[in-house]
């Protein structure tokens, strides 16, 4: 069993007729799949089974996908890339970078998908947790509009910020999964208007800018009409705004991880949720009140144009054994900010580094648009070549 699997049963289910007939899904171990374990990678949960499956997990199986295997995630599915030292188990290796990160929280989503040992497969994401390995493992990741994919059956953190995801080898292969799903339709116009937000990678790595130039390129070659603006945040500011607004919730739901004895949980994960506690109701509702204005002025962006293009991350992917690096890759990420508005927001393979490490691109639509965001990533999608050798959906019958 490859390591990005943590649970792999000895029998399938058949698979219902359907649009997705067949298709192999991959389950983040955090969402729940009937008579699986949901074990989050946490001491604290080892021998949990869940009962029932999960919203989407029942969604998708009606649909006629099969559920394959429960994949990796990072310690009860959460963290910004610290070292967790009492995980069940580390992380997957890199599928094709060896040495390299392969980004958090789903990580065995990131890395299965890669692979080809799954078509299709189920991440969580409340910062980033989709959309980073996606990234890192030169996939496409989407983070829907929030609440679009039910939630109920995952282990939740912040309601206001925590989203359920899909990730694909890339975006076409996305299409017939979100339109099976009933994202409404959404038609991109012959000339989309692109509005690019570069001040988030101004001073990124030159590898970064090179992707997003030349994906602007290709975007005007398409007839795509692209115009610059400035970022509606700083990024740090946003970081800011998910701490105030999401560790609160996500502390109060998980004491048991702060109050559990040495060595039941890593330290770092600790360290990440005991915050919250400090978070004042009055300054929740202050962040809250920031965020409502920040997803206003995406609003206001997104009526002058059809949808937003700016960079996944304003680093290269580090090495998996650098906490440091690890930590900033994830922080400097602009993912947050659209789990702060609720757009949808696609991670989408921008070619690789000269080390033949994946760069990611971020595109963001209009609420409900997730069809429209697919077919516009088409237009400059460009999987590295490892990715590109992956084998196509294999029914399962």
């Amino acid at each position: 069993m490859h390591p990005a699997f943590v649970f792999q049963p000895e029998r399938l289910d058949a698979p219902q007729p359907g649009p997705l007939h067949g298709m192999r899904l991959g389950v983040k171990d955090t969402i729940d799949v009937a008579g699986w374990p949901t074990v989050a990678n946490c001491r604290l949960y080892q021998g949990r089974v869940a009962t029932a499956d999960a919203a989407i997990v029942a969604r998708l199986r009606a649909l006629g996908a099969v559920p394959v295997a429960k994949l990796a995630t990072w310690e009860l599915g959460a963290g910004t890339g610290e070292v967790q030292e009492a995980a069940l188990a580390p992380p997957p290796p890199h599928p094709f970078a060896a040495g390299a990160f392969v980004g958090g929280s789903s990580t065995g989503s990131g890395v299965a998908v890669s692979l080809g040992l799954v078509d299709i497969a189920l991440g969580a994401d409340t910062g980033g947790s989709v959309r980073c390995p996606a990234a890192s493992c030169g996939v496409a990741g989407l983070k829907p509009t929030h609440g679009w994919l039910p939630e109920a059956g995952a282990i939740a953190h912040a309601p206001l910020l925590d989203h359920i995801g899909l990730l694909a080898p890339c975006a076409a292969d996305l299409l017939p999964v979100v339109a099976a799903l009933g994202a409404p339709a959404s038609a991109l116009p012959d000339r989309p208007r692109l509005a690019l937000i570069a001040g988030w990678h101004d001073r990124a790595e030159a590898p970064i800018a090179a992707a997003f130039d030349a994906a602007c390129a290709r975007l005007e070659a398409a007839g795509a009409r692209l115009a610059r603006q400035s970022a509606p945040i700083a990024v740090a500011a946003a970081r800011d705004l998910v701490r105030r607004i999401g560790l609160p919730e996500s502390s109060a739901r998980h004491q048991a991880v702060l109050q559990a004895p040495p060595g039941q949980v890593s330290e770092g994960l600790r360290r990440w949720l005991a915050p919250g506690a400090m978070v004042s109701r009055a300054d929740q509702v202050a962040a809250i009140r920031r965020r409502d204005a920040l997803a206003l002025a995406v609003d206001a962006m997104l009526e002058r144009h059809d949808a937003i293009l700016c960079a996944g991350h304003a680093r290269l992917l580090p090495n998996a054994d650098d906490e440091a690096g690890c930590v900033a890759y994830c922080l400097e990420s602009p993912n947050c900010v659209f789990n702060l508005t609720g757009h949808p927001a696609l991670s989408v393979p921008a070619g690789s580094d000269a080390r033949g490490r994946p760069v990611g691109l971020q595109l963001v639509g209009r609420r409900g648009e997730e069809l429209a965001l697919l077919h516009l990533a088409g237009w400059f999608e460009q999987p590295v070549p490892a990715a590109s050798a992956r084998p196509a959906f294999a029914s399962l019958g």
